[in-house]
């Protein structure tokens, strides 16, 4: 994983001097470690993922430790308690088996401090953790996350499962909208993970 980091990171610099990103695109083609090839589209598609776009992160940032972050989903299935742990600009993993294992145990510590958090502000212990690789699976942004939610109502379940197949989309959040959460989260994962 380390080499993929390393390449990501050049990857990620040579997309940030607009000057010389055409030249550089044409002479890079190298593989990496994770047996996939670093293909002219597949590192463009790095400048327009979501979660490597600052305005997004600035947006919907809870919490960061180290490479991951935690965010809150702008439309969320359960308002006050979905979020994605996803690693942190400028490292874009595209799909989850890019990750090594120390990278998902990472993912995993703040999965389980987010899950006693939710547990404890919500008073349920019913918290669906997922995680969806490739579009064919619903995966809307291609780059490697786990949603962290309180599950909804049976009613709010149903219905959503039925405005989704409908192809109605979820009401989007503002960023004010989103803050008292991010910002009740964040000292609760500061704490929570302090320990």
């Amino acid at each position: 994983m380390l080499a993929l980091k390393e390449e990501l990171f050049k990857r990620y610099a040579l997309f940030s001097s607009q000057g010389k990103k055409d030249e550089k695109l044409k002479s890079k083609n190298t593989k990496s470690t994770d047996e996939g090839e670093f293909t002219q589209e597949k590192v463009a598609s790095i400048d327009k993922c979501a979660f490597c776009n600052p305005k997004v992160i600035q947006n919907q940032m809870v919490y960061k430790q180290g490479d991951f972050s935690v965010l809150y989903n702008f439309r969320p299935y359960t308002e006050g308690y979905h979020f994605m742990i996803t690693s942190y600009l400028p490292l874009h993993v595209e799909d989850w088996q890019n990750f090594s294992h120390e990278d998902v145990m990472n993912i995993d510590r703040l999965a389980q401090a987010l899950v006693r958090e939710i547990k404890k502000d919500s008073g349920s212990d019913d918290i669906i953790l997922f995680v969806q690789n490739g579009m064919g699976a619903g995966m809307t942004v291609p780059h490697g996350h786990m949603h962290v939610l309180l599950r909804p109502s049976k009613l709010h379940l149903v219905s959503q499962v039925l405005l989704e197949t409908s192809n109605h989309k979820r009401k989007g959040l503002t960023s004010e909208e989103m803050d008292p959460v991010k910002k009740k989260f964040n000292q609760k994962l500061s704490q929570s993970l302090k320990l």
